[in-house]
């Protein structure tokens, strides 16, 4: 059984590693809906509708980690 805690500790840290991934995204996709003044309006509401997909994302990753 020792090995299978390795494991889940593997695939644990591989899963919060990407949830910071798609975190990281969704802020840096914010930020330049933000700060790009030459955005459109829509152009800035489909980035902020991309940092909410992202933000979908990071969730989905951290509950594969609460599903095992």
């Amino acid at each position: 059984m020792q090995g299978h805690s390795h494991l889940q500790r593997a695939a644990d840290a591989s899963c919060l590693a990407s949830a910071r991934s798609w975190r990281k995204e969704a802020e840096h996709l914010r930020d330049n809906a933000d700060e790009a003044a030459y955005l459109t309006a829509g152009q800035r509401a489909t980035l902020l509708r991309e940092a909410e997909a992202a933000e979908r994302q990071a969730d989905w990753w951290l509950d594969a980690i609460a599903a095992h």
